[in-house]
This record gives structure tokens, sequence and C-alpha cells, in this order.
């Protein structure tokens, strides 16, 4: 395989559009925002090469990376990057840095960027000749040089600047040469004065350098050029006319329009017209702009002119500048004043005014003049009779400018033609519009009347003896009509000779050819007291007396009418408006018409169905009354429905009078409805709805029961329903298990009504819970190992409720089925069993509870709690104090048991092995046995025995109770000899009781302390336990064995001594003597000298150890220097060292025996000491923990040599090593 050496990279080429870059000193111009691609090759190498690029310190990452592979399989490496230079990238270097090996050396190659920053539209600024800044609008003044200054910031080079008005170039300033490598502002200047056609052109600055793409950038302002009106017209709107005059001509009264006009400004102005001084508002302003962009301003204004602004000037004020007066056209007013209708007025020839008509009589000859006045110029008159002219009369010619009053007189003989005529004047002037004004009088010719006749619609009446038919109360209208009647006539009515008014006149021409007819018209409205009396009209002249008259009776007839009929009940009571009738019922209704003329007829409707007529009886021509009577049983149907009592005569007329009620039938309503469940929830109330339609009238009421009790309830609404009443009543029933099963009832009640309907709803599913759960079979109290059987029942509830054991809120498992049964007020009772499984003392004070539950309601428990009883479970006993206690010592036995019942005195104390119990103090649960001044004979073992009635009696375990006392011998007899031969074996036996365990030392007759090293092999000691153990003490039996008795030394009184650290020390002296006896001392001479000799153990020195209980515990180990010498009696005494005397004689004997009693004094210091060290050693644990302890308050039993916890073995006291247990000796 062929292995290729890496070709590291030596030459690097960096380019770009305008070629290659040498290695160093290179310059790419670039221009600002202008992407340049840059090419970074490394030729020949192996393997390719990786690339970084850096512009100044920034790492940039390429476009992409190329290798190629020429011929010689070598590498082409190309990286491309495209660089968009800003202005802060000018005189940085960009670095291309090349390598292929890692760790090996790369090449690189840079060049430095010279950025050319063009200019743009952000850089660049125009203001005004005061230095302001230019946006996209400038209001300049015309005819006033104004100067642009153009600012281009931040290029590199500096900027050509160019001028343009328009799309015109008007001045170009070339980029000033230097300025160096940084960025540079350049400004430039343009003057020129503005004029009118400057108007909306544009003023542009445009910018660029050599790098600059088209379009340059550029900034413009539209130029707003103030040009101030120069010519103002007032045209005359009216005539259409320029007023190019100084005098316009105006009505007055008559609106006058007038318009000005100010062309070719900017921009539009603001008019100020002003008549006589006063502002006028023009009626609009118009503003148009022309295609050169200025604007021509119109504004129009109506002047309505009075007399008084005759020679008034009207102004028109143009502006559009602030504080600039403008220009103004005026024009004087010239007021023409035609004749108005309001100053034109008729006068006779008294000269008295004339009102609209005049009165003249026929023949007489009448002037009458025509006014007219304040009309500029003088009016011309024309005159009119009817609507034929009769003349004219012009004005004279007057001078001057004045108002001026023109008349003229009109002559007229009058006659009859004229009467009525209107009269009428016409004025006018050149100026005045038609219609022309005007102001005329009727002319009222007076002339005598002729024939007068009476008539009405009947017909015409004679002159006399006429009657009159009339209706009372119908309006009837007489006419009197005169012939030939002059206008002035007037017509008098008189009725009863009372005048009254007439209500219309007429005139007509006569047919004769005379003047004109006439006719008078009254209309009366009769009344009954009019019956017989006369109407009579009268006609007269002005001023005269009565000319013609003509007269009539009046016949009056009485109609019936409504204030006349009266409608009642059966008892007289007159009935209108609502009658109220009871359904079922038959009722009688009575119509009375009263003062009529004739007598009527009665018609009965109901609801405009006839039911009954009744025809008149025959009457004269007096007034009467008429009655008639209909009977009714109604029905719901009749209901709202109208009774009608009509009356007529053959002269009544529609519509007929009558009397109407309408009924009112009371009325039951249909059965009510109740809206609402039967199905509720005890204690939850429920709102029930009861509805009783078409009921009459609302003053029905809806009572609720349940059952025959009454419920209250809200009160009843009613509602109309179809004439009738809906009546509604809202029930909130809070039921209770008492309404399980109960109706409501919803009664629809009026008083004094006895058909009430009613329904019900029911029977009541009232759902109540059970308010109590009993549990029976709840023992008192039950044995433990027995079962108990119990039984749940849920009081009455609807629906049944579900019941659940529970044993400390924990579900137990019942295998009976629940019973349901009938309970009270319709409801279930529900009973479960349940049997507990065997009872233990845990059982005791167990909650049972059993629990009730259901859809609706809260859980109900009842509960039972467990009475077990129980044999008492005793705790270990205490004994106080812990440790062995010393003869005479006070003890304390405490015994507690857990049992129930807890009956006074269920704990008594014994002694085991004693039958009688002992007498105890017993407190809740414990009994306390107090042990004073305590004997050995009380040392043993005790318990508790428990018995509170639930078998069995059990007992506590067993506490020991440790008495220490002092030693005696079990074997102590009034004379203790052993005989024994020589060379025969001797045994010397002593048998000692104490506790703590006692020590038995032997000494010889000479006081020498004996040990199995004395004579080894011949005289031996073994000590034995016996009995007992550290609760009741020890019995230790020791034997001194002589293997063959030798000579005399062997013979004599050997002393057992025995300690155990409690009292005294005591000694037994047992005599070795001869088998065969010889003469010696009778043993009753000598029965002082043997016996025992106890040495008072408190007058020893003392050796001091220390236990847990005792701090301080004193053993007696040396005596004091006494002499103990047997007593007569065989007890001890100290006294001073003095020999033994019998008889008065010293014997050998007795000698001997002092000097055994010194040695025996030594030989006890020794055993109180090795005593002392074996009590401390054996019972410095006493008090330590309860597990220490408790082997301490045991018996010792013989167990083979072996220590265990609950055994202490015989122990062989020539075993016990004293040098191991003292401590100190004081």
């Amino acid at each position: 395989m062929k292995v290729r050496r890496s070709i590291l990279p030596t030459i690097i080429v960096l380019s770009d559009v305008t070629g290659n870059y040498p290695i160093t000193g290179g310059i790419a111009y670039l221009v600002e925002g202008v992407d340049r691609e840059f090419r970074c090759m490394v030729p020949e190498i192996d393997p390719g090469a990786s690339f970084i690029w850096t512009v100044g310190s920034q790492v940039i990452g390429p476009d992409y990376n190329t290798n190629v592979t020429d011929a010689n399989e070598l590498f082409n490496s190309t990286s491309v990057i495209t660089i968009s230079a800003t202005g802060y990238n000018h005189g940085e270097l960009l670095k291309c840095k090349a390598w292929n090996v890692l760790n090996q050396p790369s090449t690189s190659v840079s060049v430095l960027l010279d950025v050319k920053v063009p200019p743009k539209v952000s850089s660049m600024t125009m203001y005004d000749s005061s230095g302001a800044r230019i946006h996209t609008i400038t209001k300049v003044k015309r005819i006033t040089p104004q100067t642009f200054t153009c600012e281009v910031q931040g290029t590199r080079p500096a900027a050509t600047i160019e001028w343009f008005l328009d799309g015109e170039s008007q001045r170009t300033a070339s980029a000033p040469s230097g300025g160096g490598d940084g960025l540079v502002n350049t400004t430039d200047t343009w003057s020129f004065t503005l004029g009118r056609v400057n108007h909306s052109q544009q003023v542009k600055c445009v910018a660029s350098t050599a790098e600059s793409r088209r379009p340059f950038p550029f900034v413009a302002v539209t130029l707003d050029v103030l040009v101030p009106p120069e010519t103002i017209l007032l045209f005359d709107s009216t005539t259409n006319d320029t007023s190019s005059s100084e005098v316009s001509y105006v009505v007055a009264g008559v609106g006058h329009q007038f318009t000005c006009e100010v062309p070719h400004i900017n921009p539009g102005v603001s008019f100020l017209w002003t008549l006589g001084g006063q502002e006028v508002t023009p009626d609009r302003n118009i503003h148009i702009t022309g295609e050169d962009g200025l604007t021509t301003s119109t504004s129009i204004t109506t002047v309505t002119t009075t007399e008084s602004n005759h020679g008034d000037t009207l102004q028109c004020r143009a502006s559009n500048e602030d504080g600039n007066p403008g220009i103004a056209v005026t024009v004087t007013i010239d007021v023409k004043v035609p004749p108005v209708a309001s100053r034109m007025s008729f006068f006779d020839s008294a000269g008295i005014r004339l009102q609209s008509t005049v009165e003249i009589d026929e023949g007489t000859v009448q002037n009458l003049t025509c006014m007219v006045e304040g009309t500029r110029p003088a009016a011309t008159i024309y005159w009119f009779v009817g609507d034929d002219p009769h003349g004219c009369v012009s004005p004279k010619s007057t001078a001057g400018d004045d108002l001026v009053n023109t008349s003229a007189t009109f002559t007229i003989i009058p006659s009859r033609v004229h009467h009525g005529q209107e009269l009428k004047c016409v004025a006018n002037t050149p100026d005045s519009q038609q219609p022309f004004p005007s102001v005329a009088i009727t002319l009222d010719i007076n002339a005598p009347p002729t024939g007068l006749t009476m008539l009405d619609s009947a017909g015409s009446y004679p002159s006399s003896g006429g009657v009159a038919y009339l209706v009372e109360g119908q309006p009837h209208q007489f006419t009197c009509s005169a012939l030939d009647i002059d206008a002035d006539a007037s017509f008098t009515w008189r009725l009863g000779g009372q005048e009254i008014a007439g209500n219309s006149s007429s005139a007509a021409e006569s047919s004769s050819g005379s003047w004109s007819n006439r006719t008078s018209s009254v209309t009366m409205l009769p009344t009954e007291s009019h019956h017989g009396q006369i109407i009579r009209c009268e006609v007269s002249s002005e001023n005269s007396p009565v000319d013609i008259s003509t007269s009539v009776m009046l016949h009056v007839k009485v109609l019936p009418k409504v204030s006349s009929m009266v409608l009642s009940d059966a008892g007289g009571v007159r009935l209108y408006g609502d009658v109220e009738v009871n359904e079922g019922t038959p009722t009688t209704f009575w119509c009375e018409v009263r003062g009529t003329r004739p007598a009527p007829v009665i018609e009965w409707f109901l609801n405009d169905v006839l039911q009954r007529t009744k025809s008149p009886s025959s009457g004269g021509n007096r007034l009467v009354n008429s009655t008639d009577s209909w009977t009714l049983t109604p029905s719901r149907f009749n209901h709202r429905q109208e009774l009608k009592c009509l009356a007529s005569t053959a002269d009544s007329k529609q519509p007929l009078p009558f009397v109407t009620i309408t009924l009112d039938v009371n009325g039951s309503p249909d059965l009510p409805i109740i809206i609402g469940s039967p199905s509720m929830i005890e204690n939850i109330s429920t709102f029930l709805e009861c509805q009783a339609s078409m009921g009459f009238p609302s003053d029905w009421s809806l009572h609720w029961y349940s059952g025959d009790e009454p419920l209250p309830s809200n009160q009843t609404a009613s509602a109309p329903q179809d004439d009738r009443f809906m009546f509604t009543s809202f029930l909130r029933f809070t039921p209770t298990r008492d309404n399980n099963g109960d109706t409501i009832r919803c009664v629809a009640h009026k008083e004094s009504w006895t058909n009430t309907p009613e329904t019900f709803l029911g029977p009541l599913d009232v759902q109540f819970c059970t308010k109590m759960v009993h549990i029976t079979g709840c023992p008192q109290r039950v044995m433990s190992g027995r079962t108990a059987s119990l039984s749940c029942a849920a009081e009455t509830a609807n629906p049944s409720t579900n019941l659940t054991w529970l044993r400390e809120d924990v579900e137990q498992m019942s295998h009976a089925l629940p019973v349901l049964t009938d309970g009270d007020y319709g409801g279930q009772v529900t009973t479960l069993d349940f049997i507990t499984g065997v009872l233990t003392k845990k059982d005791n004070g167990a909650l049972l509870k059993c629990c009730a539950t259901s859809s609706i309601c809260s859980e109900v428990c009842g509960d039972c709690s467990l009475n077990v009883q129980y044999r008492p479970y005793f705790s270990e006993p205490i004994a106080t104090p812990l440790r062995p206690v010393d003869e005479g010592d006070n003890v304390i036995l405490s015994c507690s048991a857990e049992a129930n019942p807890m009956p006074s005195g269920f704990i008594t104390w014994e002694r085991v092995g004693f039958p009688d119990s002992l007498s105890s103090v017993h407190a809740h649960g414990t009994s306390i046995l107090t042990l004073r001044n305590i004997s050995k004979d009380q040392a043993g073992s005790y318990r508790c025995r428990g018995n509170n009635g639930v078998p069995p009696v059990v007992y506590s375990s067993q506490i020991d109770v440790a008495v220490h006392y002092e030693v005696s011998f079990a074997n102590k007899k009034p004379d203790n000899l052993v005989k024994a031969n020589l060379g025969e074996d001797a045994l010397l036996v002593c048998v000692v009781n104490g506790n703590p365990l006692p020590i038995v030392i032997w000494a010889n007759p000479l006081g020498a302390l004996i040990t199995n090293q004395t004579e080894p092999g011949r005289i031996f000691q073994v000590d034995t336990l016996v009995g007992g153990d550290d609760v009741v003490g020890y019995t230790v039996k020791s034997i001194l064995h002589f293997h063959g008795v030798t000579g005399e030394g062997d013979y004599g009184f050997y002393s057992c001594s025995s300690g155990n650290g409690m009292g005294m020390v005591h000694t037994l002296r047992i005599q070795l003597i001869k088998g065969i006896p010889e003469t010696t001392t009778s043993p009753s001479d000598h029965s002082g000298e043997i016996g025992s000799t106890s040495i008072p153990q408190g007058d020893i020195q003392v050796a001091t150890f220390t236990t847990r209980a005792h701090q301080t515990s004193t053993s007696t180990l040396i005596a004091r220097p006494a002499t103990v010498l047997p007593a007569v009696d065989g007890s001890t005494s100290a006294s001073p060292a003095v020999p033994y005397k019998a008889n008065g004689v010293l014997s050998k004997d007795n000698l001997g025996l002092v000097a055994a009693v010194v040695v025996l004094v030594v030989f006890l210091l020794i055993v109180s000491i090795v005593l002392a060290v074996v009590v401390y050693r054996k019972y410095r644990t006493a008090n330590t923990d309860l597990s220490v302890r408790k082997p301490m308050l045991k018996k010792y039993k013989p167990n083979k040599g072996k220590l265990d916890e609950d055994s202490v073995t015989a122990v062989e006291l020539n075993d016990l090593d004293p040098e191991e247990v003292v401590t100190s000796v004081a």
C-alpha cells in the first residue's frame, strides 16, 4: 500500500471581481451596503485545507468551501465569503488563513478594506433661509429672494450636489477636494427670487459620489408660494351686471344678490361683507384651484334692504394673509320703495279711515279717497268696482330723493246692484312687481224689507195658528224667508217671548227682480218645557221697529233617553256598570223608562240578541213612566255579556237609547291543578304551585291543606284569563316524616260560596332519614373467650337505610342479611345482626358502631363499647428496695394487674408455700404489701393472687425477698463432744445458718488456725452448702476431718467460728476427747467451758467497700484488745484478760484455753477481712439493673459447680481466695 506524504500549503491567493490581491499591502475598494464576494484559494495540497476568515478581530463564516483534485490528485481548496461592508469596516483587514495539517504551519493572505460611503436619503437635509429644516412643503412669499441649503452628511469621499427646480437642473456643486480618509459632510446653497409661476414647483437637492448608483438620493420640497390678491370684482347677481358704476339699485324688502370674486391667488382669501358699516353674513364662499395651482375665491351674499339703507355703502374685502388687510370693492345702494298694501288706506269725505265694509244708503252720493304713503318715486293709482276698472290717476313729476305720499278720490251713487260689491284701489311704481298692492272696501247698501214666511222640514206655516211637532233633544231648524230685503235688515227670533239667536242666514237674488231675498234660520234643541210655547220670527231694518213677523206653536214629543232609564234588580237597587250574578241562580232585572210622550216600546237584549219585547200602552198628551222585567239564570257562558234594556217610540232614531250592564258571573274556577312532585325530602323545602282557571271574581283564594290540616301559604295571585281569572298560589312546603303518605289538597274558596273545587297531590312520598340507630344485645359485660350477639336497628326511614357494622371505623363483615320491616310514618325499619368473634382482653373497650346510610341522608351511627371481662394480667412485681434487706428493715412489695372488672381487693399477697393471704393495701389495680421490721423468718418468695371473679384465679410471677441476718449455729448443744481414740478418725461438725453466706473457720485447742495445709492429708476441712439460698439464707455444714487422731495434741476444745458481715462473729466450741473415759472434771462442772463464743463485730477495725445501693458499708474486721471468756451459761462476754478460775484454782487446761482464745482473736481478724471482701464481691452488683439483680433474688441451687443466670452453685469456702477481693483496710 502506497503511503502519501502530506503536502502543506505554500501558496494562497485572495481575489474578487477586480482580480487577485498581493499577499500583503493590497487594498480592496468596497461600497457601503454593496456585497462583494472574495475567494481564497490554496492550490496543490494534500489533504484539503481548512479556512478561517476574519474582518478586523471578528471571525466570520464562509459562504462555502470546495476541494477540487487536479490531474496530480492534489487538492485545490477554495473558500468563498461575501462581505457586506459598512462604514465601520473602513481600514480593517480582511484576512484568509488556511492550513491542512494540525500543528503544522499555516498560510494566510490579507487585504485592507477601503469602504466608500455614498450619500443616502437618510443623511441628507434641506434648510430654508432661516436655517429651519424643511420637510415636504414650505411656505414662501413671491418676489422675495429665497436661499435653500442642502447638507449631505457622512460620505466618503465628499459628495457632488446638484439643484433642480421642477425637474430642470439649476446648479451643480462639485465635490470639494481633499477631506482625508474619514467621513465628510458636504453643504451647498442656492438662492433665487420666487414668482407666482413657482407655486407648486419642486426644489430638489441630489447628491452623488463616483460610487453612487442611479437613481441618486435626493431631498425635495414643494413650494407653497403666497400670492396675495391683486384683483377684486363685484357682481350684481340679480341683474347679472358687473358693478362698474358706483350705485346699485335695489328694491326695499326684496332680496338682492351680490357676488365678490378674487382670481389667481394662493391661498384662498377670507371675505368680509359690510353694509353701512354693519357686517353681512355671506350665503357661501367658493374656492376653486386652477391648473396653475392658484385659487379663485368667490363669495356670494344676499342683501335685503329697507328704506333706511338708501345711500349706504356695500363693501366686499378679501385677504389671504394674517395682518394684511387685503383689497376691497364697494358700491352705493339706491333703495327704491314701491307701494305696499300696509301703507294704503280708504277715507270717507269726512276724512275718517274706512274699514273693510262701508254702509251707505241707496241713491246717496259718496266721495271715497285712496291714500298711498311713503314711496320712491310717486305711485300711480287705479280704481276698480268689482272686477271692472274705473280709471287711473298718474302722479305729478316731483324732484328730490325723499319718500312721497300719493292720493286719489272716487265718487259713486250707490244702488241695490252695488250691494256687496268691492271698491278697490290699486297702486304701483316702475319698480313694483305683480301682483300690485291694493286696498278694498265692501259696499253695504241699505234697503227696506217685503214679505216674511216661516217653514221647517215639514213645510211652511201660516202666519199664525200653526203647530210644529218637535222631538225633545233633537235639533229642530226653523227658517224665516224674507223677500226683497235690505242688506241691513235684521232677523230676530223669540221663543216663549225670549229672544234667541239665529244660527244661519242666506241671501239670494229676488225672483221678482227686487234687490235680494234673504233667509234666517234658527236651530233649537227642544226640551219638555218648550211644549206649548210660541216661536216667532221678526224682521226689521237697521235702527227701525219690526217691519214684519210670523209665529208657530210647539208640540214637543219626549222620547226615551238614557238619563230617564233605570235598570234595577228585584230589590229595586239600581244597576250600572259591572253587575255580579251567581252562576245558576235565577236573577230578575227591571227596566224603567221615565217621562216619555208617548209611552215607549221596551226591548231586552243579551249580547245584542233580542230576548223580550214589551209593547206600549196607549197614553194621552202627558208624560208617562213605563216598566218591564226579565229573569235570567246565568251560566259561565254569560260572563261579561251585556244585558241591555232598549226603549223607543215612533220618533226615536238610531241609535236608540238604552241602559246596559255587564254581567260578571260569579262562579267557581275549574278544578285546580297542582304542579309539583309528590316525592319530597324531609326538612327540605319544596315549592308547589296550584293553578285554578276561569274563576270569577278575582277574590277567589286558594287554600292548601295537608289532609284536613290547613297549611300556611303565600297569598293567592289572580291574573286575567279570557275575561275571567286564573288563580295561582305557591306553597313552600317543608315536609316531615309525619307527612309521608299524606295528601296535599288545594281548595278554591270564596266566602259564602258553597261550591269549592279542589284537587290533591299524593299520596306524598316523603323521603326521610333515620334519626337514630339502636343497638340491642350490647352486653354490659361479657366474659373473655365468649362471643357477643348484637342487633342493629335503624329507626324508620324512607327509603330504607343500609346498615354497616364497623369496629374502630373498620367495616366488619356480617354474615346475616338485613331485615326490612314496616316502620312508623310509612317508612321501613332496617335490622342487621352481628356476632363478634371470640372476645379477648384486647377487645375490651373496642367500639362497635352500626351506621345507617342512604342516598339522601348523612351517616347516623349507634355504638356499643364492649365491656369484656377478663382475668387479671399481672405485670412484674416490684420490691423496694430492690437489694436484699437487713433484718429489721422495711420492705415494700408492689404488684399491679390489668383486669376487668377490678373489684376492691381482687389482688392479694401471699408468701409462697403459705396458705394465708397477707394484709396489703389495694388501689387502682395495684396492691402494696409492706413488711415492716422484717425478720429472717419472713424471707422467701412472694406473689400476688388475682381473683376478679373471672376464672381462672391467676398468680403473678414470684418475687424474692432476701433478708440478711447474722449467723447462728444449728447444731448448738449443751455439750458438743466428739469422742475418738488414738488412731481413729474423728469428725468435728459445725452447722451454721446465715445470710449472706456464712464463712466457717476452725482453730485448734491452742487457737491456731486450721487449714487444709496444716497437716495435709490428716486434717482437712470440708464445708458443704446443705440448704438454703440467697433469699432465705444458707445452711453451711463444716466438717473438720481427723484422719487418725494422734496424741494428746489432737484433743481439746476446737473452735468453729462463723460470720457473714451481719451482727456478731459466732464461735461454737467442740471438744474432741478420747473414746475411753478419763477422770476429768465433770461436764456439768465445765458446762461453761463448752459452748459458743460470740465476738462483737462492731468492736473490730473497719474495712470500707462500696456498692450501688449503699454508698458506704462497714464490716467489722479486727476486735479491740479484749479477752473473750466463756460464760457459765455458754454466752460470751468481753472483759479484761483474766484467767478463768474454777473453784478458786487456775487449772492447766484453763491456761491453755486462754492462750487459744488469744490465738483465735488474731485468727478472727484474718477471717473478718476475708468475709468482708467476699460479701462485698458477692453483692457489689446487687443494685445494678434488674437483669443483674434478678439472679441475686433467686435461691441458690446445686448445679454441678457451673454458674448461669438463674442459679448460683454451692461454694466450698476453702475455694475462696481472700487476696483477690481485699480492697482496703483501715
